[in-house]
């Protein structure tokens, strides 16, 4: 078993969904390791008296807090000529100003709904609201998500405890074992200011869609120089009709593409798709209709792109075949995890593996995806992927506060180094070993609130999990992206039916 903590500061990165709902356990556990969450009250003698929540908007809401500003669409002329597909790299990235750019922005578009339900976004401290009369029941727009996140923070007070315009630049650890933070806050004229502050736990809440994965291709950067504009990161598409009668291609197969396919399939003069991996059995998809949608012959599918023809101008594809003409091409190849503010020199902390043959690399060293093995006071949430993400966030700050509160123990530090390694030879075959499936994800959260979490708080989170419920989503899914992407219905019914009563930011 590891060893008693004496936490009294901590230090939370990000408010977001993970940053706030941990926040909300964190000043709910009294220093007897109980929760008072669920009464509405905070503890008489709180765990934590002081706890500082650091996010780089200037609101709350992390990947929800919609922007109609964008990221640069693709990286600087200085960063394609260097390792662009490191996100060493974008963190580095300088503009024609010479300031330095901090991927800010998130990756929401004008028309975007979730592909999981209210069931299952709303956090368990909140009573789920339902819209059952829209087309795209039982999901949301992204406005309504970012509600459920402002309700959250006036349902337990939380916006006195964060600090906005605060962007963390560097993370000491000190003699005395504290974690001394380097701050770069900005006022509303835009002047920084640097701050230094020291705790004695970290939370890492930054999310998982901030530095695009640009994929290293063959001639790429000279292809973008040679057609500025017509290559774009998926991170920074906001409106379909900029793309309307275009021949469009789109690089990915995952989430992010499908929703680019949505609402380009009824406006683009031509669609392509490329791809990497080609699953032709629904059942071995996340979602089945993926792949008859895949396979409908309304897309023109690709292999994965080796390399580009400057002579021509075409695209040249795995299986040696051609294309061109394209007006746009869209690169849905995912996001870097990545922590640039942590030390490098620390073998105890998260790292980024690339052993798996993939760019983007896989993230290891983390007991459960939170505690840092042999680093325990710096913890992680948020960077599990899940149908159940919300609770599995949830219950990961759940685990924090029982630990950090010494209500629970961490097992020994063998015992951690032994979960991490059959994590991994568990999923040999996959990058993703952080992706948990309903099933899987049900029994994460309950050994995360049973085994490691703060008391009272497990019920209320797993009563939450519906894995019958959620199955039964997941193919109703497939049902309205066939009404946007056949053009029945069009996308701008999205923000007509919104309720969220949040407006709508434009660009200045």
């Amino acid at each position: 078993m590891t060893g008693d903590f004496n936490i009294k500061r901590v230090a939370i990165i990000g408010a977001g969904y993970s940053g706030l709902q941990t926040l909300a356990d964190l000043i709910h556990t009294s220093s007897n390791g109980e929760s008072t969450i669920n009464t509405g009250k905070l503890p008489s003698e709180p765990a934590f008296p002081y706890i500082k929540v650091f996010e780089q908007s200037p609101d709350l809401g992390g990947a929800w807090r919609y922007t109609a500003e964008t990221d640069p669409h693709f990286p600087s002329k200085e960063s394609l000529e260097d390792e662009y597909w490191e996100p060493s790299i974008l963190e580095n990235e300088k503009l024609k100003d010479g300031k330095t750019h901090n991927w800010k922005h998130n990756a929401m578009y004008d028309n975007l709904y979730t592909n999981i339900s209210y069931n299952f976004m709303t956090p368990s401290t909140l009573p789920i609201k339902k819209y059952p009369n829209r087309i795209f029941d039982p999901f949301l727009t992204h406005r309504e998500v970012l509600k459920i996140l402002h309700d959250l923070a006036d349902h337990h007070d939380l916006r006195k405890y964060i600090q906005f315009n605060s962007d963390i630049k560097n993370v000491l650890k000190t003699e005395e074992g504290k974690y001394q933070l380097t701050i770069e806050r900005t006022n509303t004229n835009g002047e920084i200011t640097i701050e230094i502050e020291t705790f004695d736990s970290l939370v890492i809440a930054t999310g998982r869609f901030k530095y695009p994965h640009i994929p290293q291709i063959h001639n790429l950067a000279e292809f973008n120089a040679q057609n500025p504009g017509v290559i774009s990161h998926s991170k920074s598409f906001r409106k379909s009709e900029d793309f309307k009668d275009k021949k469009v291609l789109i690089v990915g197969s995952s989430v992010s593409s499908i929703g680019l396919l949505e609402y380009l399939r009824p406006i683009a003069k031509e669609l392509h798709l490329s791809r990497r991996t080609f699953i032709n059995d629904p059942e071995s998809s996340v979602y089945s209709w993926y792949v008859k949608e895949f396979n409908s012959g309304k897309i023109v599918q690709h292999d994965q792109i080796v390399d580009f023809d400057l002579a021509t101008n075409e695209v040249i594809f795995k299986n040696l075949e051609r294309a061109g003409g394209f007006d746009h091409i869209f690169l849905a190849t995912g996001y870097h995890i990545h922590f640039p503010f942590l030390p490098k020199d620390n073998d105890n902390l998260a790292k980024i593996s690339k052993s798996s043959g993939d760019q983007r690399g896989r993230i290891e060293n983390l007991f459960h995806y939170v505690f840092s093995i042999g680093e325990p006071t710096i913890a992680h949430v948020g960077f599990t992927s899940s149908g159940f993400f919300v609770h599995l966030s949830e219950a990961q700050g759940v685990s924090i506060a029982g630990v950090w509160s010494n209500a629970k123990k961490l097992p020994s530090l063998e015992a951690q180094r032994q979960w991490h390694a059959d994590r991994i030879a568990q999923k040999a075959k996959s990058r993703t070993t952080h992706q948990y499936e309903p099933e899987e994800a049900v029994a994460e959260i309950e050994y995360l609130t049973g085994e490691l979490g703060v008391k009272n708080r497990g019920p209320k989170i797993t009563s939450r999990l519906n894995t019958a419920l959620f199955e039964r989503e997941k193919e109703r899914l497939g049902v309205i992206y066939e009404k946007f992407a056949s053009g029945e219905f069009d996308e701008s019914y999205i923000l007509k039916t919104d309720t969220s009563g949040l407006p709508l930011p434009t660009l200045n």
